[in-house]
Order: structure tokens, then C-alpha cells, then sequence
């Protein structure tokens, strides 16, 4: 019985949520968690990461001081199999490299 009540209080997935709304949860960790392999040198965690923010929120991330850094940086030094996706990245994102 007690088990059934919790059920109802999960957090429903992003998907059913509202559309248009950005979920900032999910944009703050996916910019954390990429900075954070940055700093280990985890390039291909980093590439992957921001390109999960882009796709949560596009238009915050065009803004995000993180991704506008590193991503020059990742084009330039990153191993050969994540600079193409770099830089794919920092073009839609509207980033010089």
C-alpha cells in the first residue's frame, strides 16, 4: 500500500512536461558535468556533454561562457575524433574558431 502512494510523487520525465519550458536541472548538470571532464582532459565526455545542453536549450547555451571557452579550445587540441564534432558545435552554437 505505502509503496502505490510513493509512486505518484515521482518527478514526471522531461518529456512530459510543458513544451517550451527548459528543464534548468538538466541544463545545469549537463554544463557542470562538462566543465568537470574538462578539467580532467575527458574531451570526448566535454563534447558530449554540451552538445546535451545544446539540445536542452539552444538559446542558453549561444550564452553559456563555459561552452563559448572551450569549445575553441576542443577544436584546436582535442583528439581527431572529437575536434569534427567541435567544431560542428561551435558553429551552431555561433561560437568563432
Amino acid at each position: 500500500m505505502f509503496r502505490r502512494h510513493l509512486a505518484f510523487r515521482v518527478r514526471p520525465p522531461v518529456a512530459d512536461l510543458r513544451a517550451g519550458v527548459v528543464d534548468a536541472y538538466a541544463l545545469t548538470l549537463h554544463n557542470g558535468l562538462a566543465r568537470a571532464h574538462g578539467m580532467k582532459g575527458e574531451a570526448v565526455a566535454q563534447v558530449a556533454l554540451l552538445e546535451k545542453a545544446w539540445r536542452e536549450s539552444p538559446e542558453t547555451m549561444q550564452y553559456n561562457l563555459h561552452a563559448r571557452a572551450a569549445l575553441p579550445h576542443l577544436v584546436k587540441t582535442a583528439p581527431p575524433v572529437v575536434r569534427e564534432d567541435a567544431r560542428r558545435l561551435a558553429v551552431e552554437i555561433g561560437v568563432p574558431v
